[in-house]
């Protein structure tokens, strides 16, 4: 067993000020997907080779339950 944990905090009525991305040299992508297409479009990625994150994929399945 890991001695390590993280913290999850859930964020609402947020207004975006911003396109994001961060600066041109981080190479940020922003992706903007609906909740109730998320895990899909999540499996989709992994499926193109693409890394998904655990953290993103417990998000996801935590929204998902809630539905």
């Amino acid at each position: 067993m890991a001695r390590e944990s993280i913290s999850v905090f859930r964020a609402t009525h947020l207004t975006r000020i911003g396109p994001g991305g961060g600066t041109p040299e981080e190479g940020i992508a922003v992706h903007r997907v609906r909740l109730d297409a998320l895990l899909g479009w999540l499996t989709v990625q992994q499926a193109n080779g693409k890394p998904i994150d655990i953290k993103v994929w417990y998000a996801a399945a935590v929204l998902a339950s809630e539905r």
